[in-house]
């Protein structure tokens, strides 16, 4: 059906916070709820660990991904741009 991964990170000077490095489903899994799900359980265990933020990145040209996440509450904080060069 899928994968979700994320990590608990601990910095100096920081809170500890969770990253979530990746989510997928299959195709046939999409739309039925279960991604919604997921974040939901990860939610949970990084409470339980004692974090209170969760972080993760959206490349630009993902929109569908960015909808999901904003969907579900997830802000923006910051934009990382480039441009190619003609070296």
């Amino acid at each position: 059906m899928g994968y979700l991964w994320f990590a608990i990170k601990e910095e100096e000077a920081e809170r500890p916070y969770a990253f979530l490095y990746e989510i997928f489903l299959l195709p046939e899994a999409r739309g039925q709820g279960i991604g919604e799900a997921a974040i939901e359980l990860m939610k949970k265990e990084a409470k339980a660990q004692g974090v209170d933020k969760i972080w993760l990145h959206v490349f630009g040209h993902n929109e569908s991904a960015y909808r999901f996440y904003k969907r579900l509450g997830f802000t923006v904080t910051d934009y990382t741009m480039s441009i190619q060069t003609d070296i």
